[in-house]
């Protein structure tokens, strides 16, 4: 059965679905990007959309999605940009903003990740962690072609394909974060 899913307090140009979904291996969580939702942040500082179902018997259509913003964020940010990644459990959600201004410079990019202790929290009560690159600089755009994270959560890969290496300008480069 296919259904469709729109943003509840969405509006015209937001691009719900830039980048692509991402679902929990187990089916009960899907995040998406609004990429150009400016309704709390500014305008392109884009939003996520978070839909979570108690069993696969429910519709996603039968769930009110909740909206996560970066608090820090800003209008430009372009939160999402390369789709959001989930953990397999669906307790991790990490999503980045390529164009976000840090300490690092101007579109030096970071990723927020939303991390709670089990289903029964939602992510809107979580404070997310932000990520930056140590070595970034300004234009490094982290995240903007996506973000990985692994099936366990302990793992997450962003690109940045401004970064300039010893290789030359925008030569680019991955960042990895491990957990233990």
């Amino acid at each position: 059965i296919a259904i469709k899913l729109t943003d509840p307090g969405g509006s015209g140009g937001d691009e719900l679905g830039f980048g692509g979904p991402s679902l929990s291996a187990n089916g009960l969580v899907l995040a998406v990007a609004s990429l150009y939702d400016a309704m709390t942040m500014g305008v392109s500082s884009g939003s996520i959309l978070v839909w979570e179902r108690a069993s696969a018997s429910i519709s996603f259509a039968a769930v009110v999605p909740i909206k996560l913003f970066d608090p820090d964020g800003s209008g430009g940010d372009y939160l999402g940009h390369g789709a959001p990644a989930l953990s397999g459990n669906g307790l991790i959600l990490a999503v980045a903003a390529y164009a976000d201004d840090t300490d690092k410079g101007e579109n030096s990019g970071s990723v927020s990740v939303w991390e709670r202790n089990d289903t029964s929290t939602s992510f809107a009560e979580v404070t997310p962690v932000k990520l930056i690159d140590p070595d970034g600089s300004a234009g490094d755009r982290l995240g903007h072609g996506g973000l990985s994270l692994s099936t366990s959560g302990l793992t997450l890969a962003v690109g940045a394909y401004g970064d300039d290496t010893a290789k030359g300008l925008n030569s680019g480069s991955i960042s990895i974060w491990e957990r233990t």
